[in-house]
């Protein structure tokens, strides 16, 4: 005997398991008291100071471009908290790379003389929020906080302000949903699938629908398995009837995931036209993330000797020496075509930069952060450094110092952006 009555329950069924699920995410994840007056205060990225590192303002975001020296980069701001009413802190933060590490950085009243560190999690290119309180020297008034970012940076990070929080349940529950809700941009994959919103979601949305569906399913199981004992009704029976339910549940479900993903693309295309519509491909190239790359690009391409109208193509970006250990350089280059050698810390920088100086005979190590060997430069070549350690130039002496105490005669063509041109005498 089937149990039609259930299957008008079912969607009650699912938006109580749903807050079940909630509720138990709640109780495990939140870093503080379920219930707390103290308002959330948000640190604005013009309320930011770079302390080391170089970086700019552009519009709602602080970007760094490269560390210092030391491989850091510093963010600081000052502030007046309680520290036993704020336990959770958070950096707003994109383009982490894999490889970048991050720490919270602290001082207090209590401790003045003692600046206190914390290690943050990477997840998804950005940082996870820090649970400040589970430190014993989170005490007192926290008189300052800190972010540090360390390691190579393969593109520009941008950060989007700080948050610091009393980490109760409605806080929390609050900050999963900005993530759900929030701005993801385009990656590989979001033009098909989202996994549930902005970068570094701690709880996504097909995860904690997927325990809906599981909660939901089960209670629906009881339910048909209490009401079949009571009639008589067989177990196999009774689980089969509450098939049509499981399936209404499935697709609430994934219409909650699909409405998520059509409101995300519609945003998408809404950014995009104002960002791109009607714009020059130049202007283009100029609105995205690495502007700054193709402005200096343009500018040292003008320079570069033309190439001869006999002089056979060069190969695509995608044939670009470069290895763990890198080929000599392309000796014998093609006549008309000028040698052009990228060096930049950052990976990503290095391949921008190559196939942006194609049809030129371009060298590039794509795996590696070397420079290309002394010896097997020679007059006429030209060097595209852009944000790239260890390498200076003496403009009296008109000589490039290269990494290893190399050094090659060079005249400075181009400064701008960030990069430099030379071209070897």
């Amino acid at each position: 005997m089937a149990h039609p009555d259930l299957a008008p329950r079912a969607l009650t069924i699912w938006i109580a398991a749903l807050a079940v699920a909630v509720l138990a995410y709640l109780a495990a994840a939140k870093p503080g008291p379920w219930y707390s007056r103290v308002p959330e205060i948000r640190i604005a990225p013009s309320s930011l100071q770079l302390a080391r590192g170089q970086g700019v303002l552009i519009r709602d975001a602080l970007v760094i471009e490269r560390t210092a020296g030391d491989g850091n980069a510093v963010v600081s701001t000052a502030t007046n908290l309680a520290a036993r009413d704020y336990a959770r802190v958070a950096w707003r933060v994109r383009g982490v790379a894999p490889g970048t590490t991050g720490f919270l950085l602290w001082n207090t009243d209590v401790e003045p003389d003692r600046v206190n560190r914390m290690a943050l999690t990477t997840q998804g290119g950005t940082l996870l929020p820090a649970d400040a309180s589970s430190d014993p020297h989170w005490l007192g008034n926290i008189r300052g906080i800190a972010l540090v970012l360390h390691g190579e940076l393969e593109r520009p990070v941008e950060i989007l302000g700080a948050e610091a929080g009393s980490g109760d349940a409605l806080e929390t529950l609050r900050s999963r949903v900005r993530e759900w809700l929030g701005y993801a941009r385009w990656s590989g994959s979001s033009i098909n699938t989202v996994a549930g919103g902005a970068d570094g979601v701690l709880l996504p949305l097909p995860l904690l629908l997927f325990a809906t569906l599981v909660v939901a399913s089960a209670a629906l199981a009881g339910l048909a398995w209490r009401r079949g004992r009571a009639e008589a009704v067989p177990a196999t029976a009774s689980i089969v009837s509450i098939a049509p339910s499981m399936v209404l549940l499935f697709l609430v479900s994934w219409l909650v995931l699909d409405a998520r993903w059509t409101f995300e693309l519609a945003r998408h295309v809404h950014d995009d036209g104002l960002r791109f519509a009607g714009k020059t491909p130049a202007a283009k190239h100029l609105a995205l993330e690495d502007g700054a790359l193709f402005a200096f690009a343009e500018k040292a391409r003008a320079m570069l000797p033309p190439i001869a109208a006999d002089a056979p193509d060069t190969p695509d970006a995608r044939d670009i020496p470069g290895t763990r250990n890198p080929p000599d350089p392309p000796d014998g280059a093609p006549s008309g075509v000028a040698r052009v050698f990228v060096v930049a810390d950052s990976a990503y920088l290095r391949g921008r930069a190559a196939y942006l100086f194609l049809p030129w005979n371009v060298w590039s190590d794509r795996w590696q952060n070397t420079l290309p060997p002394a010896d097997q430069l020679r007059r006429g070549d030209w060097i595209v450094v852009y944000q790239r350690r260890g390498v200076a130039y003496d403009a009296a002496t008109h000589r490039l110092h290269w990494e290893g105490g190399s050094e090659l005669p060079a005249d400075l063509k181009l400064l701008d952006h960030g990069g430099a041109l030379f071209e070897l005498r």
